[in-house]
């Protein structure tokens, strides 16, 4: 059972980085006796076991009800792990917090045959064989979530966020290769983009 512990990054509460983040996962895991996802009381208060104890003031007791009941957002009885980012990094907004748990939760497993895929692509030579020109094709339909056969800016954005990609970047890349300005990516320039910008 791991001590009640506060990542340094936490007092600024400005940002959470991977490593806060996966320590706090590790720390939330250790709470969570039962695996049930959440962490009662009593599994909380089992954190200050390493404390002293005053019997006669019941200390742990008050100090693990008052964290508590400050982590316990929604007052249902039950920590969450979103409820315990937001208690550790205070000037993060929900919507903060949710961005980080999208960028530094583990994916779905299609998600991540997603992820292999492009990076297989990203290591091709200058022209792509037929079969990878395929493979691109059905990457950019992943891209592609209207199946309107182009990827616009906000399927574009929608896809990067989930790899930590931020906006003005995937805007950038946007208008450099939106060749004809049609507001929509093509086949033949999703492929350039892909390869200008995963081809690193």
């Amino acid at each position: 059972m791991s001590r009640m512990i506060i990542p340094k990054e936490a007092i600024q509460g400005k940002t959470i980085t991977k490593k806060a983040y996966e320590s706090l996962r590790d720390i939330f895991a250790d709470y969570d006796m039962n695996a049930s996802g959440t962490v009662d009381f009593q599994e909380f208060l089992l954190a200050f076991e390493g404390y002293p104890s005053r019997p006669e003031d019941t200390w742990r007791q008050r100090i693990a009800g008052s964290l508590f009941t400050r982590m316990d957002a929604n007052n249902d009885g039950d920590i969450t792990f979103r409820e315990l980012l937001l208690a550790y990094f205070p000037r993060c907004s929900p919507e903060d917090v949710d961005r980080y748990m999208s960028m530094y939760e583990p994916k779905t497993e299609a998600d991540l045959r997603l992820q292999r895929e492009c990076a297989r692509l990203a290591f091709c030579e200058d022209e792509f064989t037929l079969e990878q020109e395929h493979d691109l094709e059905r990457v950019m339909g992943q891209f592609d979530t209207n199946k309107d056969g182009v990827v616009d800016l906000d399927e574009l954005k929608g896809y990067c966020a989930d790899l930590g990609i931020g906006d003005n970047t995937v805007e950038d890349w946007f208008c450099q290769y939106d060749a004809d300005s049609s507001g929509s990516l093509d086949v033949r320039e999703f492929k350039e983009l892909f390869r200008g910008e995963w081809d690193t």
